[in-house]
């Protein structure tokens, strides 16, 4: 199963709890169709081949990044209510996630949440967490961890808007990693922008 899709499921699974202590609903177990534009079947590429990286923009969810693809090979589907977006490299998966949110209306929501899908996303014994600081799109802040997890690696940013969470991940196994691929890496989590209006935070 591809690792992006295992996160999102882990987030649709966990029930997503909020930082109003809202109590958790209970894991609906539920047969999920698979609905999204599929591209074509066709070798997968490396990263540094030529002309691999493209712009990619959502004006449905004002976002833009730059992927190892063309915006068309791009494959995007939706499950109870998260949506992802994602191409896979003959070593890694890019992948865009959002998640919408009740309505955040004070800082301390915001890092309470974070704090939720850290936790989420680092809840095993065989994590090992190699980086975590935090990271600015404009007035907006966010989160940049980088990890170890089972037999993969993670480059990993979250930002919360008023109303949406966004992941950003570079997934690949442990045992492809080379240092090269940090550039690829950043090359991917620093293209990531929102267009949407933030608030100033101070």
């Amino acid at each position: 199963m591809n690792k992006i899709l295992i996160i999102l499921l882990v987030l649709i699974s966990v029930g997503f709890s909020t930082a109003q202590k809202r109590k958790k609903p209970p894991v609906v177990r539920a047969e999920v169709t698979v609905k999204g534009n599929f591209p074509p079947l066709r070798e997968k590429p490396n990263e540094e081949d030529d002309g691999i990286w493209h712009e990619f923009k959502s004006k449905e969810f004002d976002f833009e990044v730059v992927f190892p693809a063309k915006a068309e090979d791009v494959f995007d589907d939706e499950a109870n209510d998260v949506k992802f977006f994602q191409i896979s490299t003959r070593k890694a998966d890019y992948g865009v996630i959002i998640k919408p949110i009740p309505k955040l209306v004070s800082q301390n929501e915001s890092n309470n949440l974070y704090d939720t899908m850290l936790e989420i996303m680092l809840d095993s014994e065989t994590t090992k967490i190699i980086s975590q600081k935090n990271v600015r799109i404009g007035d907006l802040s966010g989160k940049e961890i980088f990890y170890e997890k089972d037999s993969s690696k993670f480059f990993s940013r979250m930002f919360i808007t008023e109303n949406k969470l966004y992941i950003v991940s570079m997934i690949m196994d442990k045992k492809d990693y080379k240092t090269s691929f940090d550039k690829w890496a950043l090359k991917f989590l620093d293209s990531f922008n929102l267009k949407v209006k933030i608030k100033n935070e101070g």
